[in-house]
């Protein structure tokens, strides 16, 4: 039987809130190796609009494979980036359209905290990548959880909100710090970890960080009123948990998890 993951963010405004959550030439510089030879293949797996998957082409002058399971992003990502070196395509991570051990390096961000059975996903990666290849994962962690000060803060509201996503589509708001544990067990060495803040907001937050988390949430509550699983009460949880990001004596962040590994000879 396949497996039914659900993007419990998906909306018609998800492409742009995507574009907007990332500096794609940075975070090449940042995360991925200084060089790669001009004859590697890279894929870069819930590729989404787009954006980092031409980011890679543009720095490394190589094939890039951008694959994404949302036919309407890829359509949107094949007419807006027309490199010769990059290729689009609409597919399953739990299946993915390449021979063993073929490709050079493996990239996903945001992607296995939205999947059920993400080992599943990360044994795909582990028989698609070359002896001596490389995989690169970045995944959130501590979502919505660290917020000082507490009161104004609806963490028993985000709790159950976090537990019914968690039961009902497979996101997985803490599984940054499984991600080691993961590639261990699907046979990966060498793996390095790194941990840096991500959406850090020290006081009110701006106008924009607040059109792009009333979309997350607008959202998760169009989604899960689709499934019958909540009706009223992440209305109301929405409403304090924007509130709340604008107070000025707030702080509010989640982690990052960097995560490198190298496929054994």
């Amino acid at each position: 039987m396949a497996i039914q993951d659900i993007y419990i963010v998906e909306n018609n405004n998800e492409g742009e809130r995507l574009e907007n959550k990332v500096l794609p030439k940075q975070l090449v510089d940042d995360f991925f190796p200084s060089y790669m030879p001009r004859n590697s293949i890279i894929v870069d797996l819930g590729c989404g609009p787009g954006n980092i998957t031409s980011a890679i082409e543009e720095k490394f002058q190589c094939k890039v494979i951008g694959l994404d399971n949302s036919a309407e992003r890829i359509n949107h990502a094949r007419t807006k980036f027309t490199s010769q070196n990059i290729d689009f395509l609409h597919g399953n991570v739990y299946s993915l359209p390449f021979d063993d051990e073929k490709i050079d390096l493996v990239f996903s961000r945001f992607l296995l905290e939205h999947l059920r059975e993400p080992l599943k996903a990360i044994a795909e990666m582990f028989r698609i990548i070359k002896p001596g290849g490389t995989i690169l994962i970045q995944e959130i962690d501590y979502q919505y959880q660290g917020n000082y000060p507490e009161i104004g803060w609806p963490q028993e509201d985000v709790s159950s909100l976090l537990t019914l996503l968690r039961k009902s589509t497979g996101f997985d708001g803490n599984i940054g710090r499984k991600l080691y544990s993961y590639l261990f067990q699907a046979g990966f060495k060498d793996i390095d970890v790194s941990i840096s803040g991500y959406n850090v907001f020290a006081g009110s937050i701006s106008n924009n960080d607040l059109y792009q988390k009333t979309l997350e949430f607008q959202a998760i509550e169009s989604n899960l009123k689709q499934m019958d699983l909540l009706q009223g009460e992440i209305a109301s949880m929405k409403e304090k948990v924007l509130k709340y990001f604008l107070k000025e004596d707030s702080l509010s962040f989640s982690l990052l998890f960097h995560v490198k590994a190298t496929k054994p000879f």
